[in-house]
């Protein structure tokens, strides 16, 4: 149902979440939901999110996280493979599958400071959706991503108000009336 989650850790350190498979069908619900939680590793989890507003894997205020070859794919407006926000600091985001398939839906979010995205495979469908979105942080870097996105005013790579110092290296992005990288820095 509406608010539905696979997994939720809260306050809760060195945890190993591995080879799952969530299916989630409510609006506004999380595949796994870390919340002030720092040094878990997410890995090798297949997660589906079916409805409005569903979260493949959602951190906040969540520190030096490793989340590495994951399985994610929201079906639904507004869906997030991957969300981080609230000081979660310092995560690794590598070689997941992201597929986002709604208007309005986010690959991976960044709105914290000092996360690594590497090697991670985006494809996003729909009006105004981003492969990679980043607002308010600093210092993160974005290598070697591969991403495909398709939808009018949807853009592969958005960097927001509030985000400096974001380094881009070696990103391949195929973007189908869309727009491959926008800054909107003020």
């Amino acid at each position: 149902g509406v608010g539905s989650q696979g997994i939720q850790v809260v306050t809760s350190n060195l945890n190993n979440l591995t080879s799952n498979i969530i299916n989630i069908k409510g609006g506004d619900s999380y595949g796994i939901r870390l919340a002030s939680s720092s040094t878990n590793m997410i890995w090798g989890n297949n997660i589906t999110t079916s409805n409005t507003s569903g979260f493949g894997i959602y951190l906040s205020s969540s520190d030096s996280n490793t989340i590495d070859s994951n399985n994610i794919t929201t079906l639904g407006d507004g869906g997030n493979g991957i969300y981080t926000i609230s000081s979660s600091i310092q995560n690794n985001l590598t070689s997941n599958i992201i597929n986002t398939n709604g208007s309005d839906s986010i690959g991976i979010s960044l709105s914290s400071n000092l996360n690594n995205l590497m090697g991670n495979d985006i494809i996003t469908s729909g009006f105004n959706s981003y492969g990679v979105y980043v607002a308010t942080s600093i210092l993160n870097t974005i290598n070697s991503n591969n991403i495909t996105t398709s939808g009018i005013g949807s853009r592969g790579i958005y960097l927001g108000p509030g985000s400096w110092f974001t380094l881009f290296v070696n990103n391949f992005i195929n973007a189908t009336n869309a727009t491959a990288i926008e800054f909107s820095v003020p």
